[in-house]
């Protein structure tokens, strides 16, 4: 701890981006030193979807979530109260899916490598997501604006729209072939999620659940507020189409 503290002495803002479950297991004794250090601000790796949302904090409720899920809401809590505490002020981006490297993974069911998409609920419903590095410029953004504008809240930020059914319609136009596509409801993800998640597999309780928040409508996934953040004036934030991200994916 006192090694991590000399580290952070003299800066104001932490920022950090560390993969999901490593963020979960340091970010409270990071916060803690950032705060003994003199820190004032610190933005969590909470890229993903909205944590505070009552659809997620039901499944948690429940007591038949994932841990990645349940520790997210956890510490989104948990951050909060240090904050009212007055330890340290904290900015959360919430960005709801990251299309550019989920399309790399295949990890929301669109392989583009084999050409195959997975289709939850038909694909109607709508969700919104965002690019790397357009979470870069949205970090950039924050760190820009009055800090009275972004302290101790979430902001949802929001580059496209889109649905199943129209990201495989660019990810066909752009591989020029039609797709081999299996359709699943977003019930029977969280089925799956759940017998994954009886038999000790935690990854794969954690990807079917996420399938399921994300594409069954409930609006953890579309966050329409963050389409319209920082669209024009001193803070904008450029965009790009769902087309756009689609091609780069599909170019590599």
């Amino acid at each position: 701890m006192d090694g991590l503290q000399g580290v952070l002495q003299g800066h104001d803002l932490l920022i950090s981006a560390l993969p999901a479950a490593a963020a979960l297991e340091l970010e409270p004794t990071i916060v803690q030193a950032a705060s003994e250090a003199g820190g004032r601000r610190f933005m969590p790796s909470e890229y993903t979807l909205d944590v505070t949302q009552a659809t997620v904090r039901a499944l948690v409720a429940g007591g038949g979530a994932p841990a990645l899920i349940t520790g997210r809401v956890d510490w989104a809590d948990r951050l909060a109260a240090i904050a009212a505490q007055g330890q340290i002020e904290y900015t959360t981006l919430v960005t709801s899916g990251l299309l550019d490297l989920l399309l790399a993974s295949g990890m929301f069911g669109f392989d583009v490598a084999h050409q195959r998409a997975v289709l939850y609920d038909r694909g109607k419903a709508q969700a919104t997501g965002c690019t790397l590095a357009f979470v870069g410029r949205c970090v950039v953004a924050v760190v820009r604006m009055p800090e009275v504008e972004t302290q101790n809240r979430g902001i949802q930020v929001a580059e496209v729209a889109y649905t199943g059914q129209a990201l495989l319609g660019e990810l066909e136009r752009a591989t020029g072939q039609p797709w081999t596509v299996e359709h699943v409801s977003t019930d029977e993800a969280l089925a799956q999620g759940k017998e994954a998640l009886a038999r000790g597999d935690g990854r794969a309780a954690y990807l079917r659940y996420i399938a399921k928040l994300n594409f069954d409508g409930s609006g953890v996934a579309h966050l329409a507020e963050g389409l319209a953040w920082n669209r024009s004036g001193a803070y904008a934030v450029s965009r790009k189409s769902l087309r756009e991200t689609v091609a780069e994916a599909v170019s590599g």
